[in-house]
């Protein structure tokens, strides 16, 4: 017993010297992080460069993980083999260091921590040393003398009430790249705070997006790695922002406190020691192109996939190899065709059964592993003949879902003989069933794969007011029932629940007002024969309902003011009237963000609706006007936005003879701009002041208060100075128009705190759709919908970019921050240079670039507050 003890301590402690091998403590890599790509024209192809770390599903590079092989597939499905390496090509990295006031305390440390990291940094490195605080200063200039970094390190000072100009440092370090020679370069950014003052004010010229941008130009391609030290709760870091600038120019991000200084420069120098190039010789047509790169790990694993986008200058064609003699063979067609698909009885495998002809031409076989919904490609396997079927194909590493399995043979000159067509298939893993005990003699059953649903897809019937829901099942003979979940995506509560026999094809018919128009969960779940689950599937869906007729309601309100009765009349030009049965206006004092009054008129009548100004105090606010349909269904909505000012009563008389002028009518004045009106109102005045002096003075009386328009408006179509310009709408003084019917419901009619939803906008980066280049749209609402002419009106189209669907993407503003949702789009939605899931919202930062499809780029702008402009 002593000596197994001894014997295992030997094992462990040559084992932690590195002397037996361990590769049970390898570190796995289970995605793949693009750092960047370089596209090369060369004189008959393009030459792509794709650098690359491997990462744990925590984000940390796993550097042990060893790649085999790679593939890169462009978007119009060609794919090609890549050579992988670890390029040994010259690397300069620009360490740019906080040396701001609150960075005293953390000095020591943190200058330990950069002089290790430049020791541990690859041979090839030169480094440049930059302090900041409010002014940027270069202590070392790039060169490969490591005692002198670290003597520039050390000369760093913080200085006492200085500010954090984070964006002009690093601006200025990715600038100083743009004179260096050809290799690979990086900025490691360390800081503590956020970009401002000691004043609390915004401390850089630059912005982030201008930072971003430069270092994804091309020319420059500059990977910004993020040390962030939090601090203390007066002075935190801007943790998101820090993130989003490393994820968005292809860096790490690595955040701590002060104690983990150390690890944090370990875990920016271990990413850029552990890169990886993907390089291939391709062929893309001309423009911005999407590729996906494929990477094959040493132990067989398939980390997942990344894609990136190449700007292709030209359409390159590939020319027909000269093919190698070979004996001649009857002229047969060769062909594949897959068979049925399943999962072997440990669920971590694919058994594919297929069949081919004339097999003695084939050299190699290629099966592709796709996701359904997304249509990338997931994994590609390689075999080279001959093959017998089935073959078997590891499927552990995906996530459950709807796939499919596609074949390709092609013969010794690489050109392809055959493809199969795609065969589907559910992958719904479940836990293996314990083995039996040996001793209990039983029949041995036959594995079957065990039941489960996918979601195909989602289609609204606008008609019947129906989502029509797509399934794929496996082994749906084995299942009792379906059940289905309506979920509200913003609140997370449960709207409805049904159940339904099995079905490849579900309708979840919805009573008119069931739903709020918005984001829902779909969510299917299967049961088995005791009412045990056996597999689920959920997708996002958008309700926007419409009327079953074809008729549409268009509504355009004016706004007057009846001094008689002291009340503002909103004057409303109609169409198709009969299908409205009810007005709703809401009033939000823009100030205070607050829900102030909300009443419900009947209909008829159509023309106008009336509310008592003794109700309103002075203040700056959006009327929003609805005409709502049968079952309060929304038929039409427009805002306006004005400011009350109360009424002030005259002064009393003085003793002074001279006659008082009478007050002058009070109107509500509309106009875009009142610089232009002032002027004639003011000879007006002057000339109405002069007559009225002729005249006896009136008895006091109180003037009836002043609504203005002011220059915003949340409906370009309603703005109601240019109706009062054509001479569109008329007074009215009838007060027996409108019927008001003051809602009771006391969350309505309390003040109820509303978040502004921040001003922003969209700039047309680069598009195929000329019509649309360097258009800049502003949002006036949201949800903001982008896509072509189609059955779903669209805020911004693209008619002439094919690459984008009818309806592409949706962006939307909730709990205080902008989504993007691409909505299933053909050709995807890119984010930053990361492909986005179809149906997921994802966080919009200011500044990011999306790509829809392959050829129209745009730039996602919001406004700085109005204090800070």
């Amino acid at each position: 017993m002593a000596s197994r003890l001894v014997l295992f301590i030997l094992c462990l402690a040559l084992t932690l010297l590195g002397i037996i091998p361990a590769p049970l403590l390898a570190q796995s890599a289970d995605l793949i992080f693009i750092n960047y790509a370089e596209a090369t024209d060369a004189q008959d192809h393009l030459q792509v460069d794709i650098y690359f770390n491997l990462l744990d599903n925590d984000g940390r590079v796993a550097p042990r993980s060893i790649v085999r092989e790679a593939s890169i597939v462009l978007d119009d499905g060609t794919i090609t083999t890549a050579s992988i390496s670890q390029p040994q090509t010259p690397f300069y990295i620009a360490l740019v260091l906080d040396a701001s006031g609150s960075m005293i305390g953390a000095l020591p440390a943190m200058q330990q921590a950069a002089a290790a990291a430049v020791r541990g940094a690859p041979n090839q490195a030169e480094f440049a040393v930059i302090e900041f605080n409010e002014q940027t200063r270069v202590l070392q200039d790039f060169t490969d003398n490591t005692d002198q970094v670290i003597r520039a390190i050390n000369e760093v000072r913080p200085i006492d009430q200085r500010g954090t100009c984070l964006y002009d440092a690093v601006y200025q370090a990715v600038e100083r790249m743009d004179d260096l020679p050809l290799g690979r370069r990086a900025v490691i950014v360390m800081t503590d705070g956020r970009d401002e003052t000691a004043a609390g004010t915004v401390c850089s010229s630059r912005r982030y997006d201008e930072v971003v941008d430069l270092a994804v130009t091309p020319a420059l391609r500059v990977p910004v790695h993020v040390i962030g030290l939090r601090g203390s709760a007066s002075n935190p870091i801007n943790e998101t922002d820090l993130r989003n600038l490393a994820s968005s120019t292809g860096g790490v991000a690595a955040i701590g406190n002060q104690a983990d200084l150390g690890d944090l420069f370990n875990r920016v120098i271990t990413a850029i020691n552990s890169q990886w190039m993907a390089s291939a010789s391709i062929y893309p047509r001309q423009g911005r192109r999407t590729a996906t790169l494929l990477v094959t790990l040493q132990d067989g694993a398939f980390p997942q996939p990344a894609v990136t986008t190449l700007l292709s200058p030209r359409t390159y064609t590939q020319a027909t190899p000269t093919p190698v003699e070979a004996p001649a063979v009857a002229d047969e067609s060769v062909t594949i065709e897959l068979g049925a698909l399943r999962l072997d009885a440990s669920g971590e495998n694919l058994i594919v059964s297929f069949e081919v002809d004339n097999a003695s031409r084939i050299s190699q076989y290629r099966f592709e592993l796709k996701d359904s919904r997304t249509n990338l490609l997931q994994g590609e396997f390689r075999l080279d003949a001959p093959v017998n079927s089935p073959i078997s194909l590891p499927v552990s590493n995906l996530p459950r879902g709807q796939y499919t399995v596609t074949a390709t043979i092609v013969d010794q000159n690489g050109r392809t003989l055959d493809r199969s067509d795609a065969v589907s298939f559910v992958y719904a893993p479940t836990t293996p069933t314990p083995e039996a005990d040996e001793t209990a003699v039983t029949p041995t059953p036959t594995s079957t794969p065990a039941p489960g649903v996918a979601i195909d897809g989602i289609s609204f019937d606008a008609d019947n007011n129906a989502f029509q829901v797509s399934l794929l099942l496996a082994e749906a003979t084995s299942m009792s029932r379906l059940e289905t979940r309506i979920v509200n995506a913003r609140t997370g509560l449960l709207e409805e629940s049904r159940e339904f026999e099995v079905a490849d094809v579900i309708t979840l018919a919805l009573e008119p007002g069931a739903l709020e128009p918005g984001d829902y969960h779909i969510v299917v779940i299967a049961k088995g024969a005791n009412g045990e689950t056996t597999g689920q599937d959920t997708e996002r869906v958008t309700y926007d309902p419409v009327l079953p007729s074809p008729d549409t309601v268009e509504m355009r309100p004016s706004i007057e003011q009846d001094s008689n009765t002291n009340e503002l009349v909103i004057e409303i030009e109609l169409t198709n009237e009969s299908l409205v049965e009810q007005f709703e206006l809401e009033i939000v004092n823009n100030e205070t963000g607050f829900k102030t009054n909300a009443y419900l008129f009947d209909a008829p009548p159509y023309d106008s609706v009336r509310i008592p100004l003794s109700e309103l105090e002075a203040g700056d606010y959006t009327l929003t006007l609805r005409a709502l349909g049968a079952n309060q269904v929304v038929l039409s909505e427009q805002s306006l936005r004005g400011i009350y000012r109360p009424p002030t009563p005259t002064p009393e008389p003085t003793a002074t003879p001279t006659p008082t002028p009478p007050e002058f009518p009070s109107r509500i004045w509309f106009t875009e701009n009142a610089a232009t009106i002032l002027p004639v109102v003011a000879v007006i005045l002057v000339v109405l002041i002069g007559l009225l002096l002729l005249i006896a003075r009136p008895k006091k009386k109180t003037s009836a208060g002043i609504w203005d328009e002011t220059s915003t408006s949340t409906d370009m179509d309603s703005l109601i100075g240019e109706a009062k310009t054509a001479g569109e709408y008329t007074d009215t003084d009838d007060p027996s128009k409108t019927n008001p019917v003051r809602r009771m419901d006391p969350n309505v009619t309390n003040p109820i705190r509303r978040e502004p939803v921040p001003e922003a906008s969209l700039s047309v980066v680069q598009s195929v759709d000329t019509a649309r280049a360097n258009a800049v749209v502003r949002f006036s609402h949201q949800p903001f919908r982008i896509g072509r002419s189609g059955k779903t009106k669209q805020d911004l189209t693209f008619e002439h970019d094919d690459n984008i669907s009818r309806e592409h993407l949706v962006i939307t503003y909730e709990n205080g921050a902008f989504y993007v949702t691409d909505l299933g789009s053909t050709h995807g939605t890119t984010l930053n240079g990361r492909m986005l899931p179809a149906h997921t919202p994802v966080l919009l930062e200011s500044g990011a670039l999306i790509l829809l499809g392959t050829g129209t780029t745009l730039r996602f702008q919001i406004d700085a507050p109005k204090e800070n402009r």
